[in-house]
């Protein structure tokens, strides 16, 4: 895996990425102790009920370091915009509703594909990873 460069995120102007995947940790009672899970279908109730409004299922990084972001909600799909920062390994998306997410540990699996970690408000949701590929 190699470091998730600023010239990845987007190419001849901007680069559109897809959420692949939600990994998430869980209390199992009956397993007793954590389970991770991934979650791939991001209109279903289990996410939006949970995720839904606050991880990106599609985020479309501009050159210019403007994005735009597409939420799915139990309400139908949210659209936002804002600036991008990239330090490191580490992504800020601040919206212009005045939130921040912050997508850290930013690793670069392939040309097309990128995983990171999640923080939002300063939790994470109980989410491991996030996985996208460009599309």
């Amino acid at each position: 895996m190699a470091e998730l460069r600023s010239i990845h995120l987007h190419q001849n102007g901007k680069k559109v990425w897809r959420l692949q995947a939600l990994s998430t940790e869980m209390y199992d009672v009956d397993k007793g102790g954590m389970v991770i899970t991934d979650l791939v279908d991001f209109n279903q109730a289990d996410f939006t009920g949970r995720f839904g409004g606050y991880v990106p299922v599609q985020i479309t990084f501009y050159d210019n370091r403007n994005f735009d972001v597409l939420y799915h909600t139990a309400d139908g799909p949210i659209e936002g915009t804002g600036r991008w920062i990239k330090n490191a390994d580490h992504i800020v998306l601040q919206q212009n509703t005045g939130d921040e997410i912050e997508l850290p540990a930013a690793t670069l699996d392939a040309e097309d594909q990128f995983h990171c970690q999640y923080a939002y408000l300063g939790g994470n949701m109980d989410i491991q990873q996030l996985k996208y590929r460009a599309i």
